[in-house]
């Protein structure tokens, strides 16, 4: 009865606060030690997608009920964890609050330059050789709004490829969004076609300044197709495309912000600019220290937020941090255009951390921290 008193804007509010708790568990990175990990209100879509980054296999999971936000630090002591994952419900300029938490963005944009030396192969070797698969493969593109088409290719290319990829983590666009966008004349399909043969696919969307490239697919999924370059195809023909069209930037899409995930890899070799991050943030905080957090860790590296701007956070060895080639090492493998700071966090090992420093000849946005990975202190608390 005293539930129907209450307005329901405040039910609401008071219904945020709580978020239904999961312990996930398993082994991480060839790490022979169990991890454990609280995920507190994270959508199911995200958790396994979490889920498959820190884990190798087998992945077991506990529902612990729900529980209210304050309590996460001591709801991951109470069931052991190492680390904890929960929302924070949009960044907007929030800073990350001390040295024992990150915060991850569930998504970033990212975008690429397009120059007629570039798109053509002038940038790199990878981008001619790339283009040379795609014409030994007799690869071509055709452009349709035609409605039939789009609903083969969202059927046959694009759903099949999400859920290859991604699983249950795969978060899909319907049919009704894409025709409605055709439509209204702010989409159009590209289809990658081997003779009359159609392999991949690719929505490029003008709903704004700079055009997006909105969702693709490979043909059921199949590999053999990636082997001819239809991988490639869909980016290559779709910047070609664009810059016939007159435009000189496109939005490559949402991608996730761990560098290790393999589309991420996979646009890296595109020339990608990071751009933004989405509002939906998620809070990872150390727990406890363990050899498996330090394995999980090592294995992950990526792209957080402090403020507006966009950081990336690597974990290594001090023992590592060896001489300025260690350095530009983990500066070529996980530097991105867009990234302000680049924060490597060094577990002490043999070698203090306090007796290295950031050598001269090394990009400036790098730093140095050490990453103790001690347990939450009770005045860490919420």
């Amino acid at each position: 009865m005293l539930s129907k008193l209450i307005p329901n804007s405040i039910r609401t509010q008071i219904r945020s606060r709580w978020f239904k708790s999961w312990v996930l568990e398993g082994r991480s990175h060839g790490c022979s030690d169990v991890l454990r990990v609280l995920s507190g209100g994270v959508p199911p879509p995200d958790k396994a997608y979490i889920s498959k980054c820190l884990f190798d296999n087998n992945v077991r999971e506990y529902y612990k009920g729900r529980k209210m936000k304050w309590m996460t630090a001591a709801t991951a002591r109470r069931f052991q964890c190492e680390l904890s994952i929960t929302p924070t419900g949009g960044f907007a300029g929030y800073s990350q609050s001390d040295s024992y938490e990150y915060l991850i963005p569930k998504w970033v944009t990212a975008e690429v330059e397009l120059t007629q030396e570039d798109v053509y192969g002038g940038r790199s070797k990878s981008r001619r050789r790339d283009l040379r698969q795609l014409a030994r493969n007799s690869l071509r593109y055709e452009l349709t709004t035609d409605k039939q088409s789009l609903l083969w290719f969202y059927d046959n290319m694009y759903l099949p490829t999400m859920k290859s990829s991604h699983g249950d983590g795969a978060i899909l666009r319907r049919r009704d969004q894409i025709l409605q966008r055709v439509e209204e004349g702010k989409c159009e399909l590209l289809i990658v076609k081997q003779k009359q043969h159609r392999i991949a696919g690719s929505l490029i969307a003008y709903d704004e300044e700079i055009p997006r490239l909105w969702g693709s697919g490979i043909r059921a999924a199949d590999r053999r197709y990636l082997r001819l370059g239809a991988g490639n195809a869909v980016y290559l023909f779709s910047f070609q495309h664009l810059l016939q069209s007159g435009y000189r930037r496109v939005n490559i899409g949402l991608s996730r912000a761990f560098l290790s995930d393999g589309a991420m890899y996979f646009k890296r070799r595109l020339g990608i600019s990071l751009t933004k991050a989405s509002r939906d943030v998620f809070a990872i905080r150390f727990s406890k220290p363990s050899a498996a957090l330090r394995s999980c860790l090592s294995a992950i590296p990526f792209v957080c937020v402090d403020g507006s701007e966009l950081h990336a956070a690597v974990f290594v060895s001090s023992d590592y941090l060896r001489d300025s080639a260690s350095w530009r090492a983990i500066w070529d493998k996980n530097y991105l255009p867009g990234i302000k700071k680049l924060i490597v966090n060094a577990f002490h090992d043999t070698r203090s951390v306090s007796d290295i420093s950031v050598p001269s000849n090394i990009p400036s946005q790098m730093e140095l921290r050490c990453i103790d990975i001690s347990p939450i202190r009770e005045s860490d608390s919420e």
